[in-house]
């Protein structure tokens, strides 16, 4: 029990914190920061990447959050 309430702590950090990077991202685009955006989505898929070699996320969850924040971006940059 003392293994499952630790470990659903960290899940429930490792979650919140890829929310706020990803949040992060999402205002970055839609200000048309282009260099705030690009640090933010570096950190965004690091989070992702994390969580999802802790076992929060599966890994078909964090590639699919991985490309459409990456086709988001590449929309920016596209205009």
């Amino acid at each position: 029990m003392r293994q499952n309430e630790k470990n659903q702590q960290r899940n429930v950090r490792t979650r919140s914190l890829v929310k706020s990077r990803v949040k992060k991202l999402l205002e970055a685009i839609e200000a048309k920061d282009m260099e705030r955006a690009e640090g933010a989505l570096s950190a965004a898929v690091r989070e992702i990447n994390r969580a999802r070699s802790k076992g929060v996320l599966h890994r078909n969850t964090a590639s699919r959050k991985i490309s459409r924040l990456t086709q988001k971006f590449t929309a920016l940059a596209g205009s």
